[in-house]
């Protein structure tokens, strides 16, 4: 059954952690190292525990998602009333959460709390920076480590999607889970690694006006005439995101309106 395969496997995950051989003195990176290598292979034992289950179709506690199905399960659960979201970015990034997309929009619009860990090399990429920024803007905590945990989505640690990619390929595949016993052991987890790992805002570049790339680029447009709406699909984030920025922006620079901000932006010479 899958409720006894992935309960016994996550107790016994659990286990393991505390009952592991201490790591050489002196080495707490090394340490660290192999809690996050034991958590990757807990993960894929996981997958493979329900992957196992598959003989029926779907059961009680989880079923299979194809890769289309991944997204939109995640944005479903995120507009359904939930409250907080934990979210482990891979690569590929089969949960849609690096482009602008339902999901990212999704977040933009809920009052969903959401923390979203991802690798630290996305900082040091162009597109990396970009997609960050735009997980900012939407509302998110991001954080950023070395060596993440296996992509996941959990939302309020009732739920989860899990994804593992295949060896040797870019292909993933994705599992649902809804087994509280399993989603809280994974939230748990999560919350070890977002301890330890480096919030983005300790590395987004600002001016000295305290503006971030994403920033200087919606007052530009604010001050082009664009309208929110417009500013927001040119972006391709939300409106609610969008009117969120713009609304601080106002009260900032003592503006009354969209256009006034971009314009007193300008003549700050911030832009």
């Amino acid at each position: 059954m899958l409720d006894g395969a992935t309960r016994s496997l996550a107790y016994q995950t659990g286990s393991s952690f505390q009952g592991s051989d201490p790591a050489p003195s002196g080495t707490a990176q090394f340490a660290f190292e192999r809690a996050l290598d034991q958590l990757s292979e807990a993960a894929t034992r996981l997958m493979a525990a329900c992957q196992s289950c598959q003989s029926t179709s779907t059961t009680s506690h989880g079923c299979p998602l194809s890769p289309s199905e991944v997204t939109a399960t995640a944005t479903s659960l995120l507009t359904s009333g939930a409250r907080t979201m934990h979210a482990v970015i891979g690569r590929p990034d089969l949960l849609g959460l690096l482009t602008p997309g339902p999901l990212l929009q999704a977040l933009g619009e809920s009052s969903v709390q959401a923390k979203i860990l991802c690798q630290d090399v996305l900082r040091t990429e162009m597109a990396g920076r970009r997609a960050l920024s735009d997980l900012t803007l939407a509302g998110t905590q991001v954080a950023t480590t070395p060596a993440p945990p296996p992509p996941v989505v959990i939302v309020d640690r009732q739920a989860a999607i899990v994804t593992v990619a295949e060896q040797d390929s870019n292909a993933a595949s994705a599992m649902f889970i809804h087994d509280p016993s399993v989603t809280g052991y994974m939230a748990a987890a999560f919350d070890a690694f977002w301890a330890t790992a480096t919030p983005l805002h300790d590395a987004i570049t600002s001016d000295s006006n305290g503006l971030s790339p994403a920033d200087r680029t919606l007052l530009r447009l604010l001050a082009e005439g664009m309208t929110q709406h417009q500013a927001a699909r040119k972006l391709q984030l939300s409106a609610r995101t969008i009117s969120r920025r713009t609304a601080e922006f106002k009260r900032i620079l003592g503006a009354a309106s969209p256009l006034q901000a971009g314009l007193e932006a300008a003549r700050r010479g911030w832009l």
